[in-house]
């Protein structure tokens, strides 16, 4: 019984605890300062030669989409820099 008691008062205190240090934290994503959107009208190696020169300026690739077929890839990609 008394092992109970204090197994009880012991959630009642954690309880009341987290309850009073609760708090709300709003996090807004920061906004892009310049977007950059290219295809591959370049063969491979100049293409990826342009993403690198683009992660070398500061830009981060934000998505790549691509299909292709037995003799066309078409690639584009979207590079954004905060």
């Amino acid at each position: 019984m008394k092992n109970l008691f204090y197994f009880i008062a012991g959630v009642l205190f954690i309880t009341l605890i987290s309850a009073t240090t609760v708090s709300i934290m709003t996090v807004k994503p920061a906004r892009p300062k310049a977007t950059i959107v290219f295809s591959n009208d370049y063969t491979e190696e100049e293409f990826m030669d342009k993403i690198k020169t683009y992660v070398k300026q500061g830009y981060i690739v934000k998505s790549i989409a691509g299909s292709g077929k037995q003799y066309t890839d078409t690639w584009i990609v979207v590079m954004e820099k905060y």
